[in-house]
């Protein structure tokens, strides 16, 4: 018998504009699966948004999760089958390598550190501009995953343009910053480590593991989408808010459903939370 001690999580995933709601694992512990499913339905009603499917995220305390061995992501922070899809990206500099569809709030990108230095706090800003060169958005400075990310690593996100509604032949131009990392880490970000992840039908699925020496809450998981041709398709984004957390040497196993139907036949996911 396994001796893991698994606490199961259910959330629901909200792609994109809204983050993922949890319902803790304390109430569905106490109050059986009918109050937690009552529980959850309340608060999407109280978001007034649809949602059509589930994330559900299980804790586990065994320490003896398999390494993350042989995947072809040089992060241990990055899991997904899509590493190779990523261009290489200036050498010397800290760039946006790629950029998908803008949504009408979010622009997927994915950042390549080619500097010789680990970086940190990676973040994405830039403008829309119209087909004569119009300035049109502005996009403030978004955060990417992981936040640690070695010379030659990827980090994934996005530009959010704040809803502005942008004409199909808008072009953007982005630009990547972050701070070289010192070896002091940044206090208020833990990566989890990538454990293993796949695409199962219309969900994306696997687990990461917090190889901190810290507790995190909450988990806040980015996913990039590409087709068989390496153009990035979308982003999504999930997040659990709550008391639950994720104690050093746990692993937490995932499903981030795919709810809008996109297809994603390779992705990059990486997963953070703050320590406490």
């Amino acid at each position: 018998m396994n001796r893991s001690t698994q606490v199961a999580v259910s959330l629901v995933a909200v792609v994109g504009l809204f983050d993922a709601v949890l319902i803790s694992p304390e109430t569905a512990a106490e109050d059986g699966p009918q109050a937690t499913i009552s529980a959850l339905q309340t608060r999407v009603a109280e978001l007034e948004t649809q949602v059509a499917g589930g994330l559900v995220a299980t804790r586990s305390s065994d320490a003896t999760v398999p390494a993350a061995a042989g995947r072809e992501n040089a992060s241990p922070f990055v899991g997904g089958d899509a590493a190779h899809l990523v261009p290489e990206g200036e050498a010397g500099k800290l760039s946006v390598v790629a950029v998908g569809p803008y949504d009408g709030f979010y622009l997927p990108v994915v950042v390549r550190n080619n500097t010789d230095a680990a970086m940190i706090s990676v973040q994405v800003e830039g403008s829309a501009h119209s087909a004569d060169g119009t300035l049109l958005a502005v996009s403030g400075a978004s955060t990417m995953r992981p936040n640690l990310v070695g010379a030659g690593e990827v980090a994934l996100g996005d530009a959010y343009f704040g809803g502005t509604d942008l004409p199909a032949d808008a072009t953007f131009e982005l630009e990547a910053e972050g701070q070289p990392y010192d070896g002091a880490g940044a206090s208020f970000v833990t990566d989890l480590e990538a454990v293993e992840a796949s695409v199962r039908d219309d969900r994306i699925l696997g687990r990461f593991r917090n190889a901190a020496d810290e507790t995190v809450r909450p988990i806040t998981a980015s996913v990039v989408c590409f087709d068989e041709d390496g153009a990035l398709l979308r982003y999504y984004q999930a997040s659990a808010f709550d008391e639950s957390q994720v104690l050093p040497g746990e692993a937490v196993a995932f499903e981030i459903p795919l709810v809008r139907g996109d297809a994603c036949p390779s992705f990059l996911v990486a997963a953070t939370g703050a320590p406490v």
